[in-house]
């Protein structure tokens, strides 16, 4: 009954996330209208993945852990954190003029992130 429950929330968002992905890749539309079509779209991966992860079925989660947790938080960071922030920080514009300024910051946080945040917490840098 999960399954089936779960396979039904992954067909029904299909063709809404498609013609949202079509849409925001070749109109001309304007950023809150992108917005917004980021916004579906990050919310149909996490009610499936937050549907799923609630779920007790072995199989489910284990393809969860292996397929979709790193790409999951990569899309999350990426989009949340550095798509929506529209704060404008010391730090953040700093770097972006010389590229040198993050790599004592980016060896700080080496042994927890990929990719460091900036000192206000706001901004990935990348």
């Amino acid at each position: 009954m999960l399954l089936i429950q779960s396979c039904l929330i992954i067909f029904s968002s299909i063709p809404a996330t498609l013609q949202y992905v079509y849409d925001f890749m070749t109109k001309n539309i304007s950023k809150s209208q992108k917005r917004q079509q980021w916004e579906y779209l990050i919310s149909v991966v996490l009610r499936l993945c937050l549907f799923i992860h609630s779920s007790n079925d072995f199989y489910i989660n284990l393809l969860v852990s292996n397929i979709f947790r790193k790409q999951f938080y990569r899309l999350i960071r990426r989009f949340t954190l550095g798509y929506w922030c529209q704060c404008e920080c010391y730090w953040y514009s700093r770097y972006r003029a010389k590229p040198h300024v993050s790599k004592n910051i980016r060896d700080l946080h080496k042994p927890t992130y990929r990719r460091a945040y900036s000192p206000c917490n706001t901004h990935i840098i990348t």
